[in-house]
């Protein structure tokens, strides 16, 4: 059984990632800031279950992965966790990244499951899976 290869495309130019050029990464600073935001959320409107359309529309949004080349990506000394493409290549690659992630105390703060959702179900723009023939 021959593994499908993912390819990835980076956010800023929408080229292809080879690997050892560039990675997904997740931005500590972002991941305090929307602590913050949601701490500050839940003082003004409560923590309950309950909320209008209108209050559910100003909480903060989940922090963003993001897919650069190394060449691309705008603040490289940002501070982070990063995983190189050459990593999750293949979907069972894929699915063991999220097994090591899920034991990060911030994971639930991104937006992780967005982005391997819209991969696995075809609808991402920045995973795709390799078409028979094509290299990474």
């Amino acid at each position: 059984m021959t593994a499908v290869e993912l390819e990835f495309l980076c956010d800023v130019c929408g080229g292809r990632i080879d690997d050892g050029a560039g990675c997904l990464e997740i931005r500590f600073g972002e991941i305090q800031a929307y602590r913050e935001a949601k701490a500050e959320w839940e003082r003004v409107h409560g923590t309950g279950t309950v909320h209008r359309i209108g209050e559910l529309l100003t909480f903060p949004e989940m922090v963003p992965w993001r897919l650069y080349h190394d060449r691309c990506n705008p603040d490289p000394d940002a501070g982070g966790y990063d995983v190189d493409v050459s990593h999750v290549r293949t979907w069972r690659e894929l699915l063991l990244w999220t097994s090591r992630l899920m034991a990060k105390n911030w994971l639930a703060l991104t937006d992780w499951p967005q982005v391997i959702g819209a991969a696995a179900e075809g609808r991402s723009g920045r995973i795709k899976e390799l078409a028979a023939g094509d290299a990474a």
